[in-house]
């Protein structure tokens, strides 16, 4: 058990996520205290965002200022000093909590996700950081931090999972069929299912620079295809509903079908062209 020190009042992203990241580096539980002072260095294994020091080890404060840690939050440095952590370095949600605690929660969001009316911000507001956060402040430090924990994971698994797509679209074919550029990849660009979302954006980009108009997958049943129409492209109006009747599952507007496998590429193409 790792005893962590963080202050008190209002709770906030960077030391939330700062006290689960160390936990997610670390492997252990932590025990969270929060005050407006510390009084006793030696009794914490960590000081978070509160004490006026960072040294990569022990203490993470960035308020003191300095070049270290100027536009940091203490999650962003907590991320910068500990390996196990190397998949969240330069992403888009550490930039958007140091970004946030420099500048405030409204300028956050509109940078990162949108600009909202300023009386319809809580309720625009990620939900969940919502929750995490008023428990953290109530005294539900333990609840707040494995809500931290598991946001951490997921978005490591996501990092994890794009290097695995990018490695695996190398494997993929195209191939020219009726004038249509097909993309085959037959194979899981992601062996694990909760990031196919990822493997679909690495395939649609790569289908974008490329110029494809179709991309043929592997589908969850072992006995169909998937079938995606790409985002661009002259192409962009083939009309999947032809296959209804055929295929238990297919979007009438042309972006996806379940296909049997029995049917050949060459006479799905066929029937959608």
């Amino acid at each position: 058990m790792k005893k962590v020190f963080t202050h008190s009042g209002m709770a906030h992203l960077d030391e939330v996520f700062a006290i689960a990241a160390i936990s997610v580096a670390t492997g252990e539980e932590v025990e969270v205290t929060r005050g407006f002072k510390v009084e006793d260095e030696s009794a914490y294994d960590y000081i978070v965002d509160i004490g006026g020091k960072y040294d990569g080890k022990k203490f993470f404060d960035h308020h003191q200022g300095g070049d270290e840690v100027t536009m940091k939050s203490a999650f962003g440095l907590v991320v910068d000093s500990f390996d196990a952590l190397e998949p969240l370095r330069d992403t888009t949600f550490v930039d958007r909590v140091d970004f946030q605690d420099n500048h405030g929660p409204e300028r956050g969001f509109e940078m990162f996700i949108g600009p909202v009316e300023k009386d319809e911000f809580f309720d625009a507001y990620e939900p969940v950081e919502q929750m995490m956060l008023a428990a953290f402040a109530s005294g539900k430090e333990s609840f707040a931090i494995e809500i931290a924990k598991e946001t951490i994971l997921h978005r490591i698994g996501i990092e994890k999972a794009f290097e695995e797509a990018e490695e695996n679209i190398r494997k993929a074919t195209v191939v020219n069929i009726e004038g249509l550029n097909v993309l085959l990849q037959d194979f899981e660009l992601v062996s694990d299912a909760k990031f196919t979302s990822v493997g679909n954006r690495v395939s649609e980009k790569f289908a974008r620079d490329n110029c494809i108009h179709l991309i043929v997958g592997k589908g969850r049943d072992p006995e169909q295809r998937s079938l995606f129409r790409t985002i661009d492209g002259e192409r962009r109006g083939l009309n999947l509903s032809i296959l209804e009747g055929r295929v238990p599952f297919a979007h009438k507007n042309g972006f996806f079908a379940a296909i049997d496998r029995k049917d050949s590429l060459e006479d799905i193409i066929k029937m959608l062209s």
